[in-house]
Parts: structure tokens; C-alpha cells; sequence
């Protein structure tokens, strides 16, 4: 199965550090269920608000893939 990883933050209380933290999350994720990461988007410092908002959610949605994996809803 073809994933791909999706991490954001928009707050002053996370940084881009959290990404990384975001991603080794959803890797190990995959690795345990058989998923293979194809592909990684993120969008640091925008609004949750608005999809069309977010470059990288869009970007993904139109990735050929099968799965999306994130840490948190």
C-alpha cells in the first residue's frame, strides 16, 4: 500500500521540530502495518481552518496514493 505522510502545525507551541516528531510517528506506523511511504507534505505555521488554505494537503490529495497517514486528527 502507497501512503503518505501529512504533518502541520500552526501555533507558537509547535515547531518545525514537531513535524519530524509528526512523521517518525507515522512511520513506525507504517512500517508495523505494511505500508509503504511514498511521499511526505506538511504545511508549518498555517491555519487548520481552511483546506484550500493548506498547499501541502492539496498537493497531496491530488498524489497517486492509496493512504493517508497522520499522528492526529
Amino acid at each position: 500500500m502507497r501512503a503518505a505522510l501529512y504533518a502541520r502545525f500552526s501555533t507558537d507551541r509547535l515547531t518545525e521540530s514537531s513535524i519530524i516528531d509528526q512523521n517518525r510517528v507515522c512511520e513506525a506506523w507504517c512500517e508495523k502495518n505494511g505500508a509503504t511511504v511514498v511521499a511526505r507534505f506538511e504545511d508549518q505555521g498555517i491555519s487548520g481552518g481552511a483546506i484550500d488554505n493548506r498547499p501541502g494537503l492539496t498537493t497531496m490529495l491530488a498524489a497517486p496514493i492509496n493512504l493517508i497517514v497522520v499522528m492526529d486528527l
